[in-house]
């Protein structure tokens, strides 16, 4: 009778061929001027295929400050529009732009106005209507996310 041979294991065999190691951890990203082209032709269509291959965690969020008097739910239009007309991949997938659309927000602040830089990490009534999908997203407390921003900004301050 054949034995089988045993060797020990030093990585996980089934993660043999996956490209990044763990899945990250939440976070947010902080755009400021996102209401310009910048944001429009390259960060959100990247964001986008980012979120498309999953490679952004579950609670990411996109917060866009600039000083352009428009709404959140504008500020969402807007970047949708865009990421239909600059996207590489080709057609939009509905559900993935709901998901990373839910985690964007819109903070209309002066960059020279010190104290309107609290207002990006200060919890947000979301404007969005829930989702029936029971995304990961919404399970994920808002002001924590925001917290993370703030604590970037914070040590971006510091430097």
């Amino acid at each position: 009778m054949a034995q089988a041979v045993t060797t020990p294991l030093s990585q996980n065999v089934l993660r043999d061929g996956l490209i990044l190691p763990r899945t990250p951890d939440p976070a947010a990203m902080v755009i400021f001027g996102a209401s310009g082209d910048l944001t429009a032709r390259k960060l959100m269509p990247a964001l986008y295929n980012l979120a498309l291959n999953r490679y952004l965690p579950s609670g990411f969020s996109v917060i866009g400050v600039a000083d352009t008097a428009i709404s959140e739910d504008e500020f969402r239009s807007r970047v949708a529009d865009a990421v239909q007309k600059f996207s590489r991949t080709q057609p939009v997938d509905r559900a993935v732009w709901q998901s990373l659309a839910e985690g964007i927000s819109y903070v209309r602040m002066p960059f020279d106005d010190e104290d309107g830089y609290g207002s990006t990490s200060r919890p947000r009534p979301s404007s969005s209507p829930s989702s029936s999908t029971g995304s990961a997203r919404r399970a994920s407390p808002r002001p924590a996310r925001a917290g993370n921003a703030s604590s970037s900004r914070s040590r971006l301050a510091t430097t």
